[in-house]
């Protein structure tokens, strides 16, 4: 399908449950809930900020389970957004420490992306987030949706 797609530049719209042929396939995505598109855009951008729809047809979210104490901040991980080298020097340049506490990458087309979870003092927050703005990785602070 994907040889077909390229080569000879047919749209072709794929009806499925498996993220894996999603990620390798599609370029949009549409997410059906309830019969009614409750969520679309480009598949890079509904996989890494998974709207609730998303998440609801995955189940990613009760997979997570962070600690309660500190600050989680969710490291995103694109081809724009490369972090590995950042987190070394946030010991070193920063002196601050800090917990890998979560992580999912996976292939993207011909990439990987994903993201991570650290967890950090509380007092460390916007130090931490000034430095990766600095560094141009792409970080929120974390606050599960209730």
């Amino acid at each position: 399908l994907k040889k077909i797609n390229e080569e000879m530049g047919i749209t072709i719209v794929v009806v499925t449950h498996e993220m894996s042929i999603v990620r390798q396939l599609c370029n949009n995505v549409a997410v059906l809930e309830n019969g009614s598109i409750a969520a679309k855009g480009k598949v890079e951008d509904i996989l890494l900020h998974q709207p609730e729809a998303f998440s609801n047809l995955v189940g990613e979210e009760e997979m997570r389970v962070l600690p309660q104490d500190g600050c989680n901040i969710r490291i995103v991980y694109t081809d724009n957004s490369r972090p590995e080298e950042v987190f070394c020097d946030i010991s070193k340049e920063l002196g601050i420490k800090y917990k890998i506490v979560y992580g999912k990458l996976e292939p993207y087309k011909n990439s990987i992306m994903g993201d991570l979870f650290i967890n950090v003092d509380l007092n460390d927050v916007n130090v931490i987030m000034e430095f990766f703005n600095k560094k141009k990785v792409e970080a929120e602070v974390y606050k599960k949706n209730d």
